[in-house]
């Protein structure tokens, strides 16, 4: 059976992601240098994090409920955090039209 997923599950799906690879970043942390380069080349998906996502006023509404229903109190509410979570610009962000996030970032944040 083929589903089609939600456009909000999709975004989902890549905080998912991109928090596994935080974590898989983290993990090498005891590596040395040269081992640390080695393997994060060997496998640059899971280790790093594109913010190259091409996103929409709409899409910015849902990663705005996405952040809402994890909670405000555990998501570090940065302008890099919350950029990075969802592949998007930190400036996809500020630029937003998002109210909440342009009081946030715009008083606490410069890029």
């Amino acid at each position: 059976m083929i589903m089609e997923i939600s456009r909000k599950e999709e975004l989902l799906i890549i905080a998912i992601r991109n928090l596994m690879r935080k974590q898989n970043f983290r993990d090498l942390h005891d590596a040395t240098e040269k081992y640390f380069d080695a393997i994060i080349d060997a496998n640059p998906n899971k280790y790093t994090i594109k913010q190259n996502l091409k996103i929409s006023e709409t899409d910015i509404e849902l990663i705005y409920e996405i952040v809402k229903e994890i909670g405000f109190d555990i998501i570090d509410l940065s302008v890099k955090g919350i950029a990075e979570m969802f592949s998007i610009t930190n400036e996809d962000l500020i630029n937003s039209n998002n109210k909440f996030f342009n009081e946030q970032f715009k008083s606490h944040e410069k890029v």
